[in-house]
């Protein structure tokens, strides 16, 4: 079996990025692998949590400390490490629905959608002369907080909350097939640019 693999995702090709791998099968299908993008962990949002509970916790404990309380400071640091830890939680909460890699099949004339892992149907092939077309969009619309009049903390967390949501919306991006009134999600958690080189790639198979 040949095989031939196609990368493509925003920057530099990392496990974080989406991307995709197209290998050729011996009898002349394309075996399509999608990897969605992952959250990032490392943000400005979680240093500012990390560090804000953190100094607030040891200057609690140093106080604590310094009377004696050493049964109340192992507490203020349970808590302290337990809303750090829940705080980062929410932080990096997927939004994106559904979000899994994909695999599935093109040939000149189907696509082949092998079940979920999760699922007991049976593989969905959707004959090329029956797609109507296939689609690229993103599932999570961009938003921009218009009124930052919360203070200056309160203005950078709403910058935060904005950006975060700018992320989600840049790779939150679908590719679907659409036949007979009915959509097929074929990979999502693309940014654009990835997206788009899928449906070329797709699209080229089927002929379209």
């Amino acid at each position: 079996m040949s095989t031939t693999a196609a990368y493509t995702g925003s920057g530099q090709l990392n496990d974080s990025a989406s991307h995709y791998e197209v290998q050729q099968q011996s009898d002349g299908q394309l075996l399509i692998t999608t990897h969605p993008a992952r959250v990032p962990i490392f943000t400005f949002d979680a240093a500012v949590i990390i560090v804000g509970f953190g100094f607030t916790t040891l200057v609690i404990d140093y106080f604590l400390i310094g009377a004696g309380g050493y049964l109340a400071t192992l507490i203020t640091t349970a808590i302290g490490a337990g809303l750090t830890w829940l705080c980062l939680k929410i932080l990096h909460r997927e939004r994106r629905k559904g979000l899994r890699p994909a695999r599935f099949y093109v040939s000149e004339v189907s696509i082949n959608l092998p079940p979920t892992p999760d699922s007991n149907d049976r593989m969905t092939m959707l004959q090329a002369s029956n797609i109507d077309r296939l689609v690229i969009r993103s599932t999570i619309t961009r938003t921009e907080t218009s009124n930052y009049a919360f203070g200056t903390v309160g203005a950078h967390g709403m910058a935060a909350k904005d950006r975060r949501t700018g992320w989600f919306a840049d790779h939150s991006y679908i590719l679907e097939a659409q036949s007979g009134g009915r959509s097929y999600q074929l990979a999502n958690g693309l940014d654009e640019t990835t997206a788009s080189g899928l449906m070329k790639a797709v699209s080229r198979k089927l002929g379209f």
